[in-house]
């Protein structure tokens, strides 16, 4: 449109709003010429309060969509389940005693929410060929007033070559001398040839102080482990019996750490059983479940309760075991692949999240060929049977269901062999099996070294020149664990279909994520500090 053509279209626009304009004038000045003095009276009033009532709800929308603001103080009630035997954070074993021993102790380094590693305890780290510094933070104090420091981390270090139950981390720290050089450093040395990584340093120190004199081959039973001392936001208050045989494991707030906490106290209500606590949130006033089963959390329809989901790095598939005649060759398995309709899967499935590789769901966003057609192709009219084994737990006896619907539109029988977590664990380790929907933890370091041809963990019999040579020259880095995995997918010795969360909730609770990224469920404490009770409205 030309300039001399909008003017004119502008002008028009204009003159037409002004008459109309006029003309409401007009007869609203003839209109209040006619009413009484009364009449213009209510009419002014009813104006006057049409406007307080209008700027007062406009002020209400404003105050509806400001943030909570975060108030100090409020017992944050959790019920939970498990037993109670052991806080020390090298032993717990349950979901509570895990959860507890979490928010207690912190850990040397940690992974923020960016998957960067960050010191908790430490200030300052360094890695070099040959040689590690560690710098401790001045303002962590154990839970008894006394500081933490390099003391505290060479006693813990000695437990690990000491203690049998910590044999694993000795080994992991055999081949490293650790040297206190200062109040507040600690070098460490080991050869070149060794892979010495900031990751090795995520866990927790024990206070040597409280520790050292005693009896370290009895670690495992000290008072120490129901009655810890930790350095974390919150410290450990004690424990209460019920009537019911229920208990309750109390911290109260630390006000000596570095900063404080909203919360004054987290007390977490101990049931036997993850049905008994899930169905006691459903019944009484808690404000915090600290697992809801996947099967409930889809049913579940109170509006004031809050899902929260931790990420775990860990995904399932359908692995096929290689060494079976029938799966040898590529173009059938990759008929298996593209016949599964993963869209589907998530749309019965709630919360599950996709993936088509060896990894989390979130680490690549891959996309899916899904196409029954091209299955029926692949597999030239072959007649093929598969017995499919699966845990007998939702989801899983779900997903082995939608894959027979899949799998027999390509022209697929399969039979299914549903089987406790602990038989499958037997027939899958020995090799028993033809189909198997498994689920694979990797960790935070996204640990591919099952799809090494050698490895013990190599179920399915799977072998790649490419993928062992990848494995063996990989530097630990995120774009190279994901270059390992799409070369693992390329030959489909397994077709990877989901990552499952792990779910908690809350009511009337802020500050608390919605969704977050861990090694393990008690990860979701790492922020309990920022926790608050959120005004009622």
């Amino acid at each position: 449109m030309s300039s001399t053509k909008f003017f004119a279209f502008f002008s028009s626009f204009f003159r037409v709003c002004r008459k109309s304009v006029l003309r409401v004038l007009f007869f609203g000045d003839r209109l209040l010429a006619s009413l009484t003095f009364k009449e213009k009276k209510l009419i002014l009033v009813l104006l006057l309060l049409f406007i307080v009532l209008w700027f007062a709800r406009g002020i209400e929308i404003f105050n509806e969509l400001q943030p909570e603001a975060p108030v100090y103080g409020g017992v944050y009630k959790e019920v939970s389940f498990g037993s109670v035997e052991n806080f020390n954070p090298f032993f717990a074993e349950s979901r509570v005693e895990k959860d507890v021993s979490r928010i207690l102790f912190l850990y040397l380094v940690d992974y923020n929410e960016k998957g960067e590693l960050k010191g908790q305890i430490l200030k300052k780290f360094n890695f070099k060929e040959s040689q590690g510094e560690l710098v401790f933070r001045s303002d962590i104090y154990w839970h008894d007033g006394t500081k933490v420091g390099p003391d505290d981390f060479l006693f813990t270090l000695s437990l690990f070559k000491k203690v049998k139950a910590l044999a694993l981390w000795g080994k992991t720290w055999s081949k490293i001398k650790a040297k206190k050089v200062a109040s507040d450093k600690v070098v460490l040395s080991y050869s070149q040839e060794e892979k010495i990584e900031p990751k090795l340093l995520r866990f927790p120190l024990l206070p040597a102080h409280l520790l050292k004199d005693k009896d370290l081959s009895r670690l495992q039973g000290f008072n120490f482990n129901l009655q810890p001392v930790g350095n974390g936001p919150f410290k450990f208050a004690g424990i209460q019996r019920l009537k019911t045989g229920d208990l309750i494991v109390k911290l109260s707030r630390f006000d000596s750490f570095p900063f404080k906490s909203y919360l004054k106290e987290i007390q977490i209500i101990v049931k036997p059983s993850i049905e008994e606590a899930s169905s006691a949130f459903k019944s009484l006033p808690f404000l915090g479940l600290g697992q809801m089963l996947l099967s409930e959390a889809k049913d579940f329809k109170d509006k004031k309760t809050t899902f929260h989901l931790v990420s775990l790095s860990q995904y399932t598939a359908v692995f096929y075991n290689l060494k079976k005649e029938k799966f040898k060759e590529l173009k059938v398995r990759q008929a298996l692949d593209k016949a599964i309709d993963r869209e589907k899967i998530a749309a019965n499935i709630p919360f599950i999240e996709l993936t088509s590789l060896p990894l989390p769901a979130g680490a690549k966003k891959t996309k899916t060929e899904f196409d029954t057609k091209e299955a029926r192709s692949l597999l030239s009219a072959k007649k093929l049977e598969i017995n499919l084994l699966y845990s007998d737990s939702y989801p899983y006896n779900e997903v082995a269901s939608l894959l027979v619907e899949f799998w027999e539109k390509a022209g697929v029988k399969v039979v299914l062999i549903p089987m406790d977590e602990l038989s499958l664990a037997d027939r899958v380790f020995s090799g028993d099996f033809e189909a198997v929907l498994w689920a694979e933890a990797i960790g935070r370091d996204w640990d591919l070294s099952r799809w090494y041809s050698q490895s013990e963990l190599n179920f399915s019999g799977f072998a790649s020149e490419k993928v062992d040579r990848l494995l063996a020259e990989a530097n630990n880095k995120r774009e190279e664990k994901v270059e390992i995995a799409e070369a693992v997918a390329s030959d489909y010795p397994a077709s990877f279909l989901f990552s499952v969360p792990y779910i908690w909730a809350t009511r009337g609770v802020g500050g608390a994520s919605l969704s977050i990224q861990g090694d393990q469920p008690s990860d979701r404490f790492k922020e309990v500090s920022q926790w608050y009770l959120a005004p009622s409205k």
